[in-house]
């Protein structure tokens, strides 16, 4: 968020140097006082401008800072023991990006997380109340690990796909379960907890053909 600021904050000054230096470069081809006079007035208020949006910029971002605190605040609240004495099975697919913060904010809510392989699916048994997490890629999940997650949930397996920004699996074929894009956003997160505390189905989050944001 802060880098695309000052990344656009960056272009905003290589345009405005572009044009100072045009109009010099104007300046020194047509001696005119008139004309100098007018460039200068223009380079004035060009800074003027410059310096106002600069610092819209800035107060935008303090904004921005203290929105982002008070949702991870708001998130702590809404998490705090919500899931205490579950225990949620990981299962990554390669995709290593996500169980990280996925681990944390469950733990951060009560629960047990256990990691496991894709390869432990075919051995894993039913128990009451069993919640099975998956993290997905942008890469097809393989035909045995589908016909696994799918006997699952016809065994009573509530099932969760989680994905990051910027990643887009294939949804189609996925078995009944709750969908949350953007994980590891402070929004995927809350979604992600409040959708295990009402063993939600459903896709949510921020993507445009999401149901919602939060479950």
């Amino acid at each position: 968020m802060h880098l695309g600021f000052r990344y656009h904050l960056a272009s905003l000054m290589a345009v405005f140097l572009s044009l100072v230096l045009g109009i010099l470069i104007g300046g020194a081809l047509f001696q005119d006082s008139v004309l100098v006079e007018e460039q200068g007035l223009i380079i004035s208020e060009m800074e003027g401008r410059f310096q106002n949006l600069q610092s819209n910029l800035t107060i935008l971002e303090e904004q921005l800072d203290f929105s982002e605190k008070s949702w991870h605040e708001i998130r702590d609240l809404l998490i705090e023991g919500s899931l205490e004495g579950k225990s949620i099975h990981l299962v990554d697919l390669g995709a290593q990006r996500g169980l990280g913060p996925v681990e944390k904010v469950l733990k951060a809510a009560g629960a047990s997380p256990l990691r496991l392989k894709a390869g432990d699916l075919e051995s894993l048994s039913v128990s009451d109340g069993l919640f099975l997490l998956v993290q997905l890629n942008d890469d097809e999940i393989p035909p045995k690990v589908l016909l696994d997650l799918e006997r699952l949930v016809s065994q009573g397996t509530h099932l969760t796909f989680v994905w990051g920004s910027g990643q887009q699996p294939a949804l189609a074929r996925l078995p009944s379960s709750l969908q949350i894009d953007c994980v590891e956003t402070v929004w995927g997160e809350i979604a992600l907890i409040r959708g295990l505390i009402g063993e939600s189905i459903g896709h949510y989050g921020l993507w445009r053909n999401a149901l919602g944001l939060f479950p």
